[in-house]
């Protein structure tokens, strides 16, 4: 995304796979990224789901809740 090339970054990680079961720390973490890029692209209610994922798993990653907050 810092070189502007925002929707790339988004069709990249909406391709990756998904867990079979319980999430890993990795999928948490690239949700994150993929729900930031979702805010930095404009689709708020993407990047606002996205995150409230990654807060069903594990709250306390990063900033969430405040993401989540900011995005209400």
């Amino acid at each position: 995304s810092d070189s502007g090339r925002v929707a790339d970054g988004i069709r990249l990680l909406e391709k990756a796979p998904r867990p079979r079961s319980q999430p890993k720390l990795y999928h948490l973490r690239m949700w994150y990224v993929l729900g930031d890029l979702y805010d930095r692209g404009g689709d708020l209610g993407k990047a606002r789901t996205t995150f409230e994922r990654v807060a069903l798993h594990d709250p306390e990653l990063a900033d969430v809740l405040d993401r989540i907050d900011a995005l209400r």
